[in-house]
């Protein structure tokens, strides 16, 4: 017996509806999973078990989720059959539209026409969108609700709203590293395209994007100095290499760094003496205290001295920092001060002509702004802003 077409056309409309259903219903359930799945890698990654996501990972796992839906919905085969018994069994048409496909296969007899017009005219008569609707599934209901935590995980706790002061105040120290650490990038590029040193010149694109994100505060402290050391071994051995390609007519770090070391032995020795003549002429405690604090600045003297030999920098950045807050402190006399800048004099007149002319420029400035006679705190202060500034931190 031929099919009838009203009958056909409208179970084939119901089947696409229900084909959008079970697309509907496997989208919701697959970004049910990627949400879920989304907040455990956060939750993982803020217990510091893995590394944190990152959006672009987040918006892979949700399109893979939504193709996955898609790919699950059309993969089930809906058949004519099995939609007319659900239309039935949702209709309670009593098995009409279901009896009437199979008396379609058999052979023509007076009764099954009209029971097979009679079965198109209910199919016409039914309300296809009350008895199929297109609503989200509750799957979806619970993945925009996992979505909803994920978002609240991934923005609130990283707003410096949020942040405790004590990471505030760290990450604010990340941030000025990384605008040091960009000027040093920045001017060892220079150098390296200028000498034509391309392993340099990639290491201090490395060291610039390390300190833009250190700015924008997209590292945290452990992961910036994690990958600053790294960045810094890298500098160190380009910078050794750079020394090693000077022309003959420059000066190496260690012949300058020597220079140093022997200029300060003379200043210690000179500041021991000038410590027995005050302690001879009754001045003992006080004379004893600041020969204490201007021992402690030429040793961070001669820590810089000793790390320029060995082309240790980030040994020069620390000895720096050692002085400044000596100068912070304002522990030194004005003798100690005229002691200190003359050291700081010398140790500038050795780094000229080695690779390190610019800190080399650096320390002149400093030890000529030591020749102020206005010492005030806000002048120490400045004083141990240019040390710092010196070592690059």
């Amino acid at each position: 017996m031929s099919p009838n077409p009203a009958l056909h056309a409208r179970l084939t409309r119901a089947g696409r509806r229900i084909r959008a259903i079970l697309v509907i219903r496997w989208i919701g359930r697959a970004c049910c999973a990627a949400a879920g799945t989304a907040l455990l890698w956060l939750l993982a990654a803020r217990a510091h078990m893995i590394a944190e996501p990152s959006p672009a990972a987040l918006a892979a796992l949700l399109g893979g989720a939504l193709a996955a839906g898609i790919a699950l919905g059309f993969a089930p085969r809906v058949d004519l059959h099995e939609v007319a018994r659900l239309a039935d069994l949702r209709a309670d048409t009593k098995d009409r539209l279901a009896s009437a496909l199979e008396l379609e296969r058999g052979a023509a007899t007076p009764l099954a026409q009209p029971q097979i017009r009679d079965a198109a005219d209910r199919a016409e008569s039914l309300d296809l969108a009350r008895l199929f609707p297109l609503r989200p599934a509750r799957e979806a209901a619970a993945a925009v609700l996992l979505a909803g935590v994920l978002v609240g995980m991934w923005l609130l706790p990283s707003s410096p709203l949020f942040w405790p002061r004590a990471k505030r105040e760290e990450q604010a120290q990340v941030q000025r590293r990384g605008v040091e650490i960009e000027r040093i990038a920045r001017d060892a590029e220079k150098t390296a395209v200028a000498r034509r040193l391309e392993e340099t010149r990639r290491a201090a694109r490395e060291a610039r994007k390390l300190a833009e994100a250190m700015k924008k505060g997209r590292e945290s402290k452990k992961t910036a100095l994690v990958k600053l050391h790294k960045l810094t071994r890298d500098l160190e051995a380009r910078q050794k290499q750079l020394a090693r390609e000077n022309g003959p007519g420059s000066k190496s770090l260690e012949k300058a760094g020597a220079e140093m070391r022997q200029a300060l032995e003379q200043r210690q020795k000179a500041a021991a003496e000038a410590l027995r003549q005050r302690q001879a002429q009754g001045r003992g405690p006080e004379a004893t205290r600041q020969g204490a604090e201007r021992q402690k600045a030429l040793e961070a003297l001669e820590k810089f001295a000793t790390a320029t030999a060995a082309q240790q920098f980030e040994g020069q950045n620390q000895a720096l920092q050692e002085l400044a807050s000596q100068l912070e402190q304002g522990g030194l006399s004005p003798a100690d001060m005229r002691e200190v800048q003359q050291a700081l004099q010398n140790l500038a007149r050795s780094l000229q002509g080695t690779s390190q002319d610019r800190a080399a420029q650096e320390l002149a400035k400093l030890a000529k702004q030591m020749n102020s006679p206005n010492l005030d705190p806000e002048m120490l202060k400045q004083l141990a802003r240019m040390a710092r500034q010196a070592g690059g931190t």
